[in-house]
Formats: C-alpha cells, structure tokens, sequence
C-alpha cells in the first residue's frame, strides 16, 4: 500500500520491520522504488535479496529488467539475462519482452534483436520495445520496416506503437507512412488519445505539413503544452514565425504553462522575423518562470539578440549566465559571427579554450566561419590542428567548413586537400568546394569540379546551381550555361527565385541579354533579387533606358527596394550616360525610398559624370561623401582623365588612388595611358635619335598599320563573320583598337558586334556603338 501510494520511506521502514520478508514481500519493494523513480535503490534491493538467499520469480524480473531500462544500466541488465536464463525463464514470453525492452532501452538494439528473433511467439509490446528501441538508436526506418512487418503479421498496435511509428515518421520526413498510420489511429479509435494526438501534430509539423498538423490539433479536445509547442515549433520550422507568437498568445490565453521547448521555439520565431521587442518580452517571462539557468534556452536568447541585430544583449546574456556549457559558448560564437565580428568571435573562442570548456563539432564550424569572415589563414591553420586532435575531422559539417575558410581565405589548394580527404561528401561539401573555386577565380575548375559531382551521382540543389552558373559567367561560359539552365528545367528548379535571378545574371555576363530577359519574364512573382538582378543586366549592356522602367515597374508591382538596386540603376545610368535621370534617382534614395548611400552609390555617380567630361564636379562629389576615403570612387574618375585626357587631375587622382590602394597596378595603367594620349609617345622617336633599333624577328606584320588589322580579337571578329548566320551576335572580349574596328565592320557588316570589357557590354550596330564611345 505505501509503495503503491508513492511512500517509499514507510514502504521500506515496514519492510525492514518483517524478520523474514517472502519474495512477494521483496517484488512489492522493488517494485515501489522502480515506480518512484528510485530504479538504482531497486537494483541494490534486488542484490540484498539474492544476498539473503531469496529466490526471484518472474515478477522479480520484470521489475528489475525495468530498473536497468529506465536508468540504461546495460551491465546489470546482462548479468539478469544470465540469471534468466539459469533459473529457466528464458521461455517466459513476458520476461523476454521485458528483456527485449531493457535491451533497446539501454541502446544496445542489437542484442534486442537477436532476442527478439528468437521468440516463437511476438505480442505487442514486444513488436513496440523493438520499434521504440530503433527509433531511440536514430534507425527509423528499421523501425518503420518492423512496423509493416507487424501489420502483415496482423498484430494490432496499440497507442504506444502508434506513438513510436509516428516519431520514427516524424525523424525520417516520411509524411505518406505517417498518413497511412493516421488511418489506423482513426481506425483502432485512438485519435481522441491525447498522447496520441500530440504525436500526429508533432508528426505532420516536423515533416513540414503545417495544414495537417493544424487538423490534428484542432480535433484535440484537449491540449497539453508539448501539443502546443509542437505546433508552435512547426510553424518556425515552415518559416511562419509570425503565427508561431499568434498561436503563443491563443496558449497564454488558455493559460496553458509553457515550458523550455516552448520559449526556445518562441526565441526562434523572434530571432526569423528580427523582432526584438517581442522577444525581449519572452526574456522577461522567462526570468519570472525561472528558466533563465537553462542552457539551451540561454542558447536561443543569445541567438535571438544576435539576429535581431542586439549584439550587447547577447553578451549580457552570456556574461549573466555562469553554468555555461559548449552550447551557450557556441552560440555566442555564432552571435559575433553573424553581427560580422569576427576577431569578436575569435576572442570567445579562446576565452573557451582557457577555462577548458571542450568544443563540439558546431563550435568547430562557427570559428572556421569566423576565420573565413576575416580571412585570418593562420587562425584557421591552428584551429584545423585543433580539429584534428579532437577527432572532429570526419564530420561533413566540420570539412565544409573547413573547405570554405581554406577558399574565403584564399588558399585553394588546402581547400582540395581538405576536399579530396573527405570520405563522405555531401551535396553542402560540393557547393562549398565549387563556390570557392569561383571565388578564387578559378571558374573553369568549378566547372570541372561540377562534373564530377555529376559523376559521382550526388544530386545537385539550389546552391549547387547559383555557383555553378555564377561559374559560367565569370568564364563567359554561354553555352555551358545553357546546358545547365537545362538540367535546372528538368529537376523542377526552375521556379526557385534565386535559380532564376543567377539564370539572369550568367546570361547576362556572358552577352546575352535576350535571354536573361527571358528568364526573368517567364518568372510569375519576381523577388527583390530577381528584379535587381534583371536591372543590372540592363546596366550591363548600357540599356539605361530599359533599366529605369523596370525599375518604375519594380517599385509598383514589388514595393520594395535596397541599396544594391540602386547600385544597379545608378550603373545603369551611368553606362548610358543619362546624367538628370542619375542625378534624380541619387538624390531621391534617401528622401523618397529611405536607402541610406554607401561608397558604390558615389561611385557610380561620380563614373556618371566622369563619362559625361563633368570632372570637376565629379570630384566634388567625392569629397562632400563620407565615403571619400574609399578608392572606388577615385578610380572611377582616374577612368574618367583618360577617357578625357585630362593629364593634371589625372596625376592628381592617380597619386590618390595610390596612396589607398599602393597594390593597385590598375592606376599606373590609366596614367600611363593618359600620358600616352597626351603625346608620351614622342619617347620612342626620342630613342630612336638615340640610336635604339627595335627588335622585329617576333613582329609579324611590316607596320603598326596592318598590326593593327591583323590584331587577334580583329581576327576574331572577322572568324566570327564568316563561321555564323546573320542572327546571332558575335561576341568579343576587346581593346581600344578593336572596339573601334568592331564599328567599322559592323557598319560594314551590317551585323551586331557585342564588345565586352571590364565595364560592361556594349553593343554595336551599324558604326554606332551603345555605350557612347565610352570605354
């Protein structure tokens, strides 16, 4: 009665009192401990009993099987088993589930399943010990496969089965196996089971069905707090934040305690949608519910601050917190890396290393994040030592990580070390590996490297297509692209919207602008990215015009701008030369669209003027920018002295652009070239007076002349002419001297010529070249 009653102590004060307690007496005493929660005290009972010479029954067993099960005291569950099977009851249908069960809980399914097998006869609860037990070792599709087994074997589950197979369908996405399971819930008349109908929601959430899981929690007549956590975690799982606080507050309302689950799901709502007051509030209903000492809901405080943009209040958090495990210093360490600070970031790492706390693999990934941020090569070297001596090597996460600090950081070849000694690698590892050849400019090697994840057969994704179209445009790589775009059609990837805006630009950059518009007009519902993408296009090809109305489209139809738009468009007028429409749009970011400028807005403006020979007021601008200390601007005006031949300011800005930027070989060129152009040339008729004689064993042609005609993008040009129909443009990567044949042959030709430089395209017809000799 008292153990029955949960009074363990008056339990076993009675107990000790009897002088010569029989085995029901020792069963009803374990049995108490074990149901009190007490399975360790139950187990030394057990062995006071064998010490005293009393002989266990079968009911003995299955109480202390479930004192091993509950505490995962595998050794002493093994060291029963023998006993089992020495006092003959081994046959015993309940003890060997019981021994199935203490088997799988303890994580040793093997063992489990070798038992089970054994077994002539599988009731229930043994087909469920062995599903739950594979769900619990993380092998659920072992555990669904059981379960199919057990329906064709007619053994009908039961609510805890149900409950397992759902959790199995939950862990693997399997949503059309845990409809199926539904069906049967309904069936068997166990969906009005709370736990049962927790589970469905937990189920359809997780595997991203948010309609499904709102059906089942609307059939619930009754609703705990992990029912309406698993909702409210579905929905910051499906990217619905904003429903996930609107469904806390209908929980708060039926005052529904929450718990740690919640309030971290709730700290990830806010943390999506940056909304920081709300998740300030959460902060302050945590503290009055004591749960600020918890771990990982300190982890997701630190998260949201940090998303939210509130890196000092991530910090206090962290700094209040003293029981700080691995996990709160790993969000920390993301915290800095996500606000961009780095070094910051860095310093919590050595902080960890300092007091001892051992990094896991997502500590691992947020300092190589951290490195790569800042391209600190030695830092990642060191922490790659550190990596290793840990044993942490082997995870994907960790090597593409790796990968990628070794690529941001520039160092390529210890990138493809990295890459080529990873056993298991994941479409992620490829992408990384890929993007990072693009980044180093090495595009055709990502173009390779692609098609031996091809080979491979690892099936590419969204990010696996941005790079490698972001691959093709740096290499010009048309009809690589082309094939591509293809491949993305057949998959079913052509409606993703950052599929498309790459689509966009790698058509673009590699000449083709019909179809970067096509691409962008087979789009329904354009995003930002996508218009902006399309924008600078059209600033590409010097078609400012067409820029500036999809632009005034963009603002009606999408709503939205950003600071890159305006970069687009305000190149765009730049490359076209429309000086009122620039000057309109610089001067109305700030008043009209609320876009703060940066140094690339003054850039483009003062190229815009510097093209139209306004250089004095380009200058101007220059230094009214807070910007003025960047070299982008100053560049672009260094571009705008030669095109002008202006020798003066040209010395003045080049001397600039050099004291910003002393590697910069680009500005040595420009002031050579307006030198050249301001009569340098005369040197050579100065050592030819001299005495010096010019070398003319390589020189082909006889004069600067017919050099000049025979220059091989001339040539080009020309193969171009004779190798195509009338349609299609030639395309071709130019100097000053060819630029001016491509008029001359187009006007000639009569056939479009689309020139590209460093700038931009310029498409020339019929003599007139787009870009307004500008180049």
């Amino acid at each position: 009665m008292y153990a029955k009653c949960g009074s363990t102590e008056e339990a076993f004060s009675a107990f000790n009192n009897m002088p010569t307690p029989d085995v029901v007496c020792w069963n009803a005493m374990i049995m108490g401990f074990v149901k009190c929660g007490f399975s360790q005290r139950a187990l030394e009972l057990y062995q006071q009993m064998h010490s005293r010479q009393v002989n266990p029954d079968r009911v003995t067993y299955l109480a202390v099987l479930n004192a091993c099960a509950s505490i995962g005291a595998l050794k002493d569950g093994r060291r029963i088993n023998l006993e089992i099977v020495e006092n003959g009851y081994e046959c015993d249908d309940f003890v060997t589930s019981c021994l199935v069960d203490m088997y799988a809980k303890c994580g040793s399914i093997e063992e489990a399943f070798r038992l089970f097998q054994k077994m002539k006869t599988h009731g229930v609860v043994c087909w469920t010990s062995m599903i739950v037990g594979y769900v619990k070792c993380g092998n659920a599709t072992k555990a669904l496969e059981l379960y199919k087994n057990m329906q064709l074997k007619r053994i009908k589950a039961d609510n805890v089965t149900f409950v397992a197979v759902l959790d199995a369908c939950a862990s693997v996405g399997a949503v059309e196996e845990g409809r199926c399971a539904h069906a049967e819930i309904i069936q068997c008349g166990y969906e009005s089971d709370h736990i049962v109908g927790t589970a469905l929601v937990d189920m359809y959430a997780k595997c991203g069905s948010i309609e499904d899981a709102c059906r089942a929690f609307s059939n619930m007549e009754s609703r705990g707090v992990v029912c309406w956590t698993a909702l409210i975690v579905g929905y910051v799982k499906s990217g619905n934040g904003e429903k996930a606080l609107e469904l806390y507050r209908l929980m708060q309302m039926e005052q529904v305690e929450s718990n740690t689950v919640t309030f971290v799901g709730l700290l990830n709502a806010c943390a999506s949608l940056a909304a920081l007051e709300e998740g300030r509030d959460i902060h302050k209903q945590i503290i009055e519910r004591g749960y600020e000492s918890d771990d990982f809901v300190m982890s997701a405080l630190i998260d949201m601050y940090a998303k939210c943009g509130s890196i000092a209040e991530a910090c206090i958090v962290f700094e209040n917190h003293h029981t700080r495990s691995v996990v709160c210093w790993t969000s920390m360490i993301m915290g800095y890396v996500k606000c961009g600070c780095g070094e910051k970031a860095l310093q919590v790492y050595r902080q960890m290393e300092f007091e001892q706390v051992k990094p896991d693999t997502l500590t691992f990934v947020g300092v190589l994040n951290a490195c790569a941020s800042i391209e600190v090569l030695e830092e990642g070297k060191r922490i790659h030592r550190a990596i290793i001596q840990s044993g942490c090597q082997s995870d994907d996460f960790v090597g593409s990580a790796l990968v990628d600090m070794y690529a941001k950081c520039r160092s390529i070849e210890d990138a493809s070390n990295v890459f080529d000694s990873m056993h298991n690698r994941s479409t992620v590892c490829w992408n990384t590996m890929i993007a990072g050849f693009v980044k180093c400019g090495l595009g055709q090697k990502a173009l390779e490297s692609y098609g031996k994840m091809q080979l491979e057969l690892v099936q590419p994704d969204s990010v696996t297509f941005m790079a490698v179209l972001n691959a093709c445009a740096h290499v010009a790589a048309l009809v690589e692209g082309r094939r591509i775009h293809s491949e993305i059609l057949k998959i079913g990837l052509a409606s993703d919207h950052f599929v498309c805006s790459s689509l966009v630009d790698m058509y673009a950059k590699c000449g083709s602008i019909d179809e970067a518009h096509r691409v962008f007009s087979s789009m329904h519902f354009p995003t930002l990215a996508c218009w902006t993408a399309m924008i600078g296009a059209y600033a590409m090809h010097g078609q400012g015009e067409e820029a500036i109305r999809l632009f005034e489209r963009m603002t009606q139809e999408c709503g939205e701008v950003n600071d890159i738009t305006f970069v687009c468009l305000l190149s765009a007028c730049s490359h076209a030369s429309l000086v009122d429409e620039g000057q309109y749009y610089y001067e109305s970011m700030d008043s009209v669209y609320g876009i703060a400028r940066i140094v690339e807005h003054c850039a483009c403006m003062v190229d815009l003027l510097g093209r139209s020979g306004l250089l004095d007021e380009a200058e101007g601008m220059i230094y009214r920018m807070p910007s003025g200390h960047s070299v982008t601007p100053w560049s672009a005006l260094l571009s705008a002295c030669r095109i002008h031949g202006n020798p003066e300011m040209g010395e003045r800005v080049a001397e600039k652009v050099i004291e910003l930027d002393p590697e910069s070989a680009s500005a040595y060129v420009l002031l050579s070239n307006i030198y050249a152009a301001a009569g340098l040339m005369g040197l050579s008729g100065q050592l030819k007076q001299a005495g010096h004689v010019p070398n003319e064993h390589f020189v082909l042609h006889d004069d600067k002349e017919s050099y000049l005609y025979f220059h091989s993008e001339t040539l080009a040009i020309m193969l171009g002419l004779v190798s195509r129909s009338q349609d299609p443009p030639v395309h071709i990567v130019r100097c000053v001297n060819c630029h001016i044949a491509a008029k001359f042959i187009s006007r000639v030709e009569r056939h479009v010529i689309v020139v590209q430089d460093g700038n931009g395209f310029y498409h020339v017809k019929g003599g007139i070249c787009s870009g307004g000799d500008y180049w």
